[in-house]
């Protein structure tokens, strides 16, 4: 009798042990400045997860996804990323800010942990190692593109550019953007720097009517870049802003009137036309209540590639999900096709969007070939 209990017992733990859930961590800010910026990906992850646990999981075991919140600070992305690491995770997606999944990949790649990053795109991020990728595209080529569109499609020959000086996304940025107009044949009349979550941006317009520029580039963040565009035209200046990636439709949350006929860079639009995309916007449609914005598909196509990685590896080691990860060849994302190259990097189109009445208008698209 008693070995019959022992081996039912056993039995009992190897089904358990077998049923473990796959553990992934989600690094992001939940709370503080950052915060707004991940608002709308993270919903998305939760998503992507349940539709798959609905359908069974991965590799027969169900997927279980863990938010730590980085507090909107690097400090607290490194605290995030040792806790990730002590919950045995067997990859991370994130960090949005580059400053923050900066601050991320050197203890993950330091424990053989993957990180994807939907968002980061200051280049040194993926060159911390090989364990660390991003779907999205990187500051040099978005610094060329925004370049492009400035000085060809908007016909700007002169700019003033405002930087954000304290992360490492907005001087990085704005560098690239710099050495890619003046390359053109652009004059960029002066580099503004300002502090983040500053309640007076003043300083930025001084003497601005005698400078008189045909375009303002921006290289920051929803929650300022909305502040100062809003002062700009208190002011009275009319000069249309371009943003990079860090500017979104969430920044309808900071201001309603002053984003009209102003640029930005993103991954997506709801405009794209693809069976991916439009199977993405049917989904979203379907699970959850609010709007759809810009930046939810390539926090969809983050996760999807993981999920993609682990099946094709049939394993949830993190050294193979890795090399499967870079065997991947043209997966089809809801951003576009996804082929990571040496450096965990993503060859990705860049899409113009305009703001354009409570929404944002596709305006055209840059390759990087």
């Amino acid at each position: 009798m008693k070995l019959f209990f022992s081996v039912i017992m056993i039995v009992c733990v190897n089904l358990a042990f077998a049923v473990k859930p796959i553990k992934i961590g989600a690094i992001f800010a939940l709370t503080g400045s950052a915060s707004i910026h991940n608002k709308y990906g993270s919903s998305v992850l939760k998503v992507a997860v349940s539709e798959l646990n609905k359908k069974g999981g991965l590799l027969g075991k169900k997927i279980n996804l863990i938010f730590y919140d980085n507090h909107s600070t690097a400090l607290g992305s490194k605290i995030a990323a040792e806790k990730a690491v002590k919950d045995s995770v067997v990859a991370v997606i994130g960090a949005s800010w580059s400053s923050h999944s900066l601050a991320i990949a050197p203890i993950l790649q330091k424990n053989k942990i993957v990180e994807i990053s939907p968002m980061s795109t200051n280049p040194k991020y993926t060159l911390i190692g090989d364990y660390i990728f991003r779907v999205c595209f990187n500051d040099i080529f978005q610094g060329k593109a925004i370049a492009k569109f400035v000085h060809q499609n908007l016909k700007a020959k002169k700019v003033v550019v405002f930087t954000n000086e304290e992360n490492s996304y907005s001087p990085t940025l704005s560098k690239a953007f710099i050495k890619n107009f003046t390359k053109l044949g652009g004059k960029v009349l002066d580099e503004r720097g300002y502090l983040e979550e500053v309640t007076n941006f003043d300083d930025l317009f001084i003497n601005f009517s005698s400078i008189n520029p045909d375009i303002i580039v921006l290289t920051g963040y929803e929650r300022d870049a909305s502040f100062i565009i809003r002062r700009a035209r208190d002011l009275g200046i009319k000069t249309t802003f371009v943003g990079g990636d860090g500017f979104s439709e969430a920044m309808f949350n900071y201001e309603k009137n002053a984003l009209e006929g102003n640029y930005f860079v993103a991954e997506w639009s709801l405009e794209t036309k693809t069976k991916e995309s439009k199977k993405f916007i049917d989904l979203m449609e379907k699970k959850q209540s609010g709007e759809i914005v810009s930046t939810m598909a390539i926090y969809y196509d983050s996760i999807q590639i993981l999920f993609e990685a682990i099946k094709k590896a049939n394993s949830i080691n993190s050294t193979e999900i890795k090399n499967a990860l870079y065997k991947i060849k043209n997966y089809p994302g809801v951003t576009g096709p996804i082929t990571f190259d040496k450096n965990g990097d993503a060859n990705k189109q860049i899409v113009i969007l305009q703001f354009k009445g409570k929404g944002v208008k596709y305006i055209t698209s840059i390759s990087p070939n």
